[in-house]
């Protein structure tokens, strides 16, 4: 019995290590592309005309359609592909969804789409264990599926924890130790990978503990969180509900391009990932910043609003992203406003700590999944020491995004 279980798991273990070497350099491609792509179009733009910028996101959403609709011949349908091979054998993930997802996921942030490129990594990255599991039985095939998902998760972000909790509260179906385990080969051998290349964490952040004196602010800013969350998911939902039963393709797409122009040329920060004004928000809790902290007070709220909406119009005119990026733009928008609020109001909190434990918040919210948030945002951020908040605030704010509104933009048929 033993023996042949053996026989049977050690050939998956040593795909899921090929599997988890294939994602790492698949997520880190994306990464790449993406945000060299976008950061180089949004430079020339606004060097040359930053009137251009109204046009710029309907030109790539007509070309994203125009891949799908002539090309692949198929639609964008985000991580809900991935649960959809995971739940039906019929529904097998092809290699050539990675090509897709790559070209569509980058051509999308680059032209300001206000989204990001981790589902896109998701996908490909579950099609390579998809392609790799077509060797092995139906469980196994499912499970390297997720394994893939997990690594390309652990990729990107340089956090094992982070794809294998993806994995669990996210992807999987059924508690099995044989896809815990896969998954935690893939996504460990993926942050191995990464970490030999670039040990650096995403954002640069500067900290100096927390105060056990401000708990009863981080519990009251997880609802206000959730709040944020779920109206970011539907906005989502009933933006793509709205674009894809009242007006055909071709109109959502003209639509959806010419009001997120209209949002990204108004709103800089609004273009494409917004990873840069969250660093900006960082460096500006320690001086290093070059926004002017008062003009934060009008500037926050307006993209609290915003930005939501411009990732509804993206997604749901044939955008190729999904809600982490956003999410995480959203907690650090709102986890500065909030701090900002206490400290004017007379309270005394640390502003840097609720701009990070914000996007774990959001995120937890967003994906119905705290452990996923809190490992990924500490891991981006180094914030182990604020470990006690961020699970803390994930905790409730998922809670509590479950009773207002039960379903994510991934769980939503």
């Amino acid at each position: 019995m033993f023996r042949s279980k053996l026989l049977r798991l050690l050939p998956a273990c040593l795909a899921a290590v090929a599997l988890g070497i294939a994602c790492a350099f698949f997520a880190w491609g994306l990464r790449v592309a993406g945000e060299g792509a976008e950061h180089y179009l949004f430079s020339v733009i606004t060097s040359y005309s930053s009137w251009l910028l109204l046009f710029v996101p309907l030109v790539g959403l007509l070309l994203i359609w125009v891949v799908m609709a002539k090309v692949s011949k198929s639609k964008l349908g985000g991580i809900r592909e991935v649960l959809n091979a995971i739940r039906e054998p019929i529904l097998p993930l092809k290699l050539t969804k990675g090509v897709v997802h790559f070209f569509t996921g980058t051509v999308t942030i680059a032209s300001g789409g206000s989204t990001g490129i981790e589902v896109s990594t998701v996908i490909g990255s579950a099609a390579v264990g998809s392609w790799m599991g077509d060797r092995f039985d139906d469980a196994l095939r499912r499970h390297l599926i997720v394994a893939g998902a997990a690594a390309g998760i652990a990729g990107l972000f340089k956090s094992p924890l982070a794809g294998i909790f993806f994995a669990v509260e996210v992807l999987m179906t059924g508690f099995s130790w044989e896809l815990i385990g896969l998954a935690t080969i893939s996504s460990f051998t993926a942050f191995g990978i990464r970490n030999f290349f670039d040990s650096e964490p995403m954002f640069s952040t500067s900290l100096d503990g927390w105060r056990l004196q401000a708990m009863p602010f981080y519990i009251l800013f997880s609802a206000l969180a959730a709040v944020a969350s779920v109206y970011l998911t539907r906005a989502v939902i009933g933006t793509k509900t709205w674009l894809g039963t009242r007006v055909s393709p071709m109109a959502g797409v003209c639509i959806g391009g010419c009001l997120i122009g209209l949002l990204v040329w108004s709103f800089n920060p609004l273009y494409g990932e917004g990873y840069a004004f969250i660093q900006g928000l960082l460096d500006e809790q320690r001086g290093l910043g070059v926004l002017k902290h008062s003009s934060l007070v009008l500037l926050l709220p307006t993209l609290l609003i915003l930005k939501p909406l411009a990732t509804a119009l993206t997604l749901g005119a044939g955008g190729d992203g999904g809600v982490f990026a956003p999410s995480l733009f959203l907690g650090a928008v709102a986890g500065a406003l909030f701090a900002q609020g206490v400290n004017y109001l007379g309270g005394s909190v640390i502003e840097v700590n609720f701009i990070i434990v914000g996007m774990a918040a959001i995120l937890s919210s967003s994906l119905h999944a705290p452990l996923t948030a809190s490992f990924l945002v500490m891991s981006v951020t180094n914030s182990y020491e604020l470990y006690i908040p961020i699970l803390v605030t994930s905790v409730i704010s998922s809670y509590c995004a479950k009773k207002m509104y039960p379903f994510t933009v991934y769980s939503y048929r």
